[in-house]
């Protein structure tokens, strides 16, 4: 059996899900934002993420649980696009559905306000663009990094992590490890990410964050396809007997590959992870090329005369950890003598693509190699997130990773005032829209500081006040220290790619909802 329900009654049910939705994660925006703790099947999480939060909720009622599990899809979106901003998304998405559900009841076509309100999103993230300004110094990463997690001393860590891996001419790789010391500390270290990702889900061995983490591991690398499971069974039985992990990269693997590899993991504990390499073929066996030298493997080819059934320990390459994703992988290598074989090995593979990109003529060709470059001598930086029981430990590193997102947003799409600022300043653009769509965005807009100035015990309308009549740029509220400033001298800014994603992620999940005039779900009693 299913239960229905139709036109005025879908409606309010679908806002009910989502007023009650932003009305919880909503608490966690701002300086003064609260945590909300998370019961789980056997551990308990504190956070102020919104999107994890979101994920968590399930209504009783199931018809407004539909409406807000479609706009927890604008903060999953804007996660995965900027990896901040997810609370944000659904505070304004909310108070979009509100406003445009009043119209709706006065009459006004729901399929104009979504085509209205597409049209008005559009304008206000091109004037979020136009305002921006570019991150050019150390200090801009501090400010958003310290922002975003709340915090001036982990702010201070994530930007030196940016300084010493060349964050502002590179795109930067910081990647996250967990101890019990209480300290949260950074070091540098040698590191490749590349273009390959897990063949199955079945090798991912943390859940929660889809990864697959080995220490101390093997590397096999194989040009092209891995056709015959069979040619495998001499390297596993290899891994096997001595108990050593081991990471395949290759260009593709059978069916009956993956299968022999999930098998043997799962019914006789090998560990063993298999990553096809994304890359084009032109640039498939520079790519190997380079792995090859930073593990100091021998690629499994017909050039180099090494058939894959022949596999010896010899030829495997070998690395100090991996973080393996379903898209991304990182090969990470700590403290090699300088005098190894595999130091010489890369030193003489970064003088190789120094001399092709001092002859290349081809801009792309030469980018190309100057990425490569990168990659091989800029290193990973590792931000070592302490605390004294776990569940700080996952909070806290929660708000570092998201802070992590937000500065390399910054650098990429530049910077707006923050405070919910940046919201306030897309309304004008939508004053010469002259539709219901524009009005609506215009209203909703305000969300965001009137819920960061909820948070802080402040009125609302007296800041939005304050701030509309003030002639001086930049000029907002400081909720932290309860004060009004220039935003920007004070250090209070966004990544404006955050605020844009924001907006198209909050209007496209709304605008869907607005023309949904049935819900039909399933009858469990």
């Amino acid at each position: 059996m299913k239960q229905i329900i139709l036109n005025e009654h879908a409606r309010k049910k679908i806002l009910d899900g989502t007023q009650k939705l932003s009305n919880i994660v909503g608490l966690t925006l701002g300086p003064h934002g609260r945590n909300v703790i998370l019961e789980r099947e056997k551990s308990l999480l504190v956070t102020n993420d919104g999107v994890t939060i979101a994920r968590e909720i399930e209504f009783s009622d199931k018809f407004e649980n539909l409406g807000s599990k479609i706009l927890l899809q604008a903060s999953i979106q804007t996660n995965n696009t900027v990896g901040d901003g997810t609370t944000s998304a659904i505070v304004l998405g909310a108070q979009i559905m509100k406003q445009a559900h009043k119209k709706i009841e006065l009459g006004t076509s729901p399929v104009l306000i979504k085509e209205s309100l597409l049209v008005a999103s559009d304008y206000a993230c091109q004037s979020i663009q136009e305002l921006a300004k570019p991150v050019t110094t150390i200090d801009d990463i501090k400010a958003i990094a310290s922002n975003s997690c709340a915090s001036t001393e982990y702010g201070n860590l994530i930007a030196t992590a940016f300084e010493l891996v060349d964050g502002f001419n590179h795109n930067p790789i910081i990647t996250l490890e967990e101890n019990y010391d209480g300290l949260t500390t950074l070091r540098i270290v040698e590191g490749l990410e590349i273009n390959a990702g897990l063949v199955s889900s079945y090798m991912i061995e943390n859940p929660a964050n889809t990864e697959t983490v080995y220490i101390d591991t093997y590397v096999l690398l194989v040009k092209g396809s891995i056709k015959s499971a069979k040619e495998l069974v001499p390297v596993l039985e290899l891994v096997g007997k001595e108990k050593l992990r081991l990471v395949i990269i290759a260009n593709d693997y059978s069916i009956d590959t993956i299968n022999l590899l999930v098998l043997n993991r799962a019914k006789v504990g090998l560990n063993v992870i298999a990553l096809k390499l994304d890359e084009v073929n032109d640039r498939t066996n520079a790519i190997l090329g380079d792995i090859a030298a930073f593990t100091n493997a021998t690629i499994i080819s017909p050039e180099n005369d090494v058939a894959l059934s022949h596999v010896t320990l010899m030829h495997l390459g070998h690395v100090s950890k991996v973080q393996a994703t379903m898209t991304r992988t990182r090969l990470i290598y700590e403290n090699p003598p300088p005098d190894s074989q595999k130091q010489l090995a890369l030193n003489q593979r970064i003088e190789l693509i120094q001399s092709q990109i001092s002859s290349a003529k081809d801009f792309y060709a030469k980018t190309r190699l100057n990425e490569r470059l990168a990659r091989l001598t800029k290193g990973i930086a590792i931000l070592s997130v302490g605390a004294v029981t776990e569940i700080e430990l996952k909070e806290k590193k929660l708000r570092i990773e998201d802070a992590i997102h937000a500065a390399k947003s910054a650098k990429e799409g530049g910077i707006v005032p923050g405070g919910g600022l940046g919201y306030l300043y897309a309304k004008k653009s939508l004053e010469q829209l002259d539709t219901e769509g524009a009005r609506i965005l215009l209203s909703a807009l305000e969300s965001i500081i009137q819920r960061i100035c909820i948070n802080a015990d402040t009125n609302p309308d007296t800041v939005i006040e304050r701030i509309s009549e003030s002639k001086e740029a930049n000029f907002g509220y400081d909720a932290k220290n309860k004060r009004y400033c220039n935003l920007f001298k004070a250090n209070i800014i966004d990544p404006a790619k955050v605020v844009i994603s924001v907006i198209k992620n909050a209007t496209s999940a709304i605008a869907t909802l607005l023309t949904s005039d049935a819900i039909i779900v399933n009858d469990n009693q």
